[in-house]
């Protein structure tokens, strides 16, 4: 029988190496925090049920806007407005009967192809904001608003289980986790355009999965609920009271999370705002001179100066 060997394992040595140093380009990147201005541009996600003055108040932003309308109702009171450009993407046809997804031992299962670029209003969308960002189309606006984030994702899902060759079936959980993903690339290649951004978003009340109390939730999928508000600065839920007595129609801002609405928050700069405070217009037909363009006034936060295009 051979003997066992007693001798240490001899471990391999690194070679010595020269001093580590940092590249021109990587010391580029250092900022000096004392040097710098906090000029970062803010964006907003409103979030309220219909009729609440989600969109109202977005065009209350002062500067020049382009708009995504994904809700057929999106693009009602933009007619006439001065310095605002806006696409459609709408769906094309209603999926008007549903269909459970087969066990994956089910032939029909078998029978799904994957298509890889299905027509559409989402497939419509990714080519054109592909273009728009190889064109440097976003910059020459000050503002890009979204309304609204909830058929966005109806129509991103569509897309999605479309792709995976299920056209007409439930989407699955991972169906789902795409489509949140999809969206919050979108904002942040947009953020990263240096414009202001804005999103409008439906809410429901509803038992949270967590906690099990009953919570005010953004109308988004799974995590989405958390994650896509956390890419805005701001995340504002409105809501509107009616005076039954007297007629009287009052809107309302919440800018600070409670017991039952969570995520939301208001910026560094906007901080001077009450947790909640009345957005009641004098005069809804002009969203000029009031709202948003009012607190920035207040807060010294001016649109960038575009260079002519």
């Amino acid at each position: 029988m051979a003997e066992l060997s007693t001798k240490q394992p001899i471990l391999a040595v690194a070679e010595p190496r020269g001093p580590a140093t940092m590249s021109d380009d990587m010391l580029a990147r250092i900022k000096h925090a004392v040097d710098e201005t906090d000029d970062r541009t803010e964006s907003f996600l409103f979030i309220g049920r219909k009729s609440s003055g989600k969109k109202t108040l977005a065009l209350t932003i002062p500067g020049r806007k382009f708009i995504f309308c994904f809700d057929p109702n999106a693009s009602s009171g933009l007619a006439g407005l001065k310095d605002v450009d806006y696409i459609e993407f709408l769906p094309r046809k209603l999926r008007a009967v549903l269909k459970p997804t087969p066990d994956r031992e089910d032939k029909a299962r078998k029978d799904f192809h994957q298509v890889s670029d299905p027509p559409g209003p989402w497939n419509d969308f990714e080519k054109f904001h592909q273009r728009a960002q190889d064109s440097n189309f976003y910059p020459q606006y000050d503002v890009v608003g979204f309304i609204s984030c909830t058929s966005m994702q109806d129509i991103s899902l569509d897309h999605t289980v479309a792709m995976q060759g299920r056209p007409g079936y439930v989407a699955e959980r991972n169906d789902r986790n795409l489509v949140g993903q999809n969206m919050a690339n979108v904002f942040r290649t947009i953020l990263s355009e240096n414009v202001i951004v804005f999103a409008t978003a439906h809410y429901s009340y509803e038992q949270d999965d967590e906690t099990k109390r009953m919570m005010n939730a953004p109308v988004l999928i799974g995590m989405q609920k958390a994650k896509i508000p956390n890419i805005f600065s701001n995340v504002w839920m409105l809501e509107v009271e009616h005076d039954k007595k007297t007629g009287v129609v009052e809107y309302f801002a919440q800018t600070v999370e409670d017991s039952q609405s969570l995520n939301l928050g208001r910026s560094r700069r906007l901080a001077f705002l009450a947790p909640r405070f009345k957005i009641t217009s004098k005069n809804p037909s002009d969203p000029r001179g009031w709202g948003i363009g009012q607190f920035f006034a207040q807060a010294g936060i001016k649109p960038k100066e575009r260079s002519a295009t």
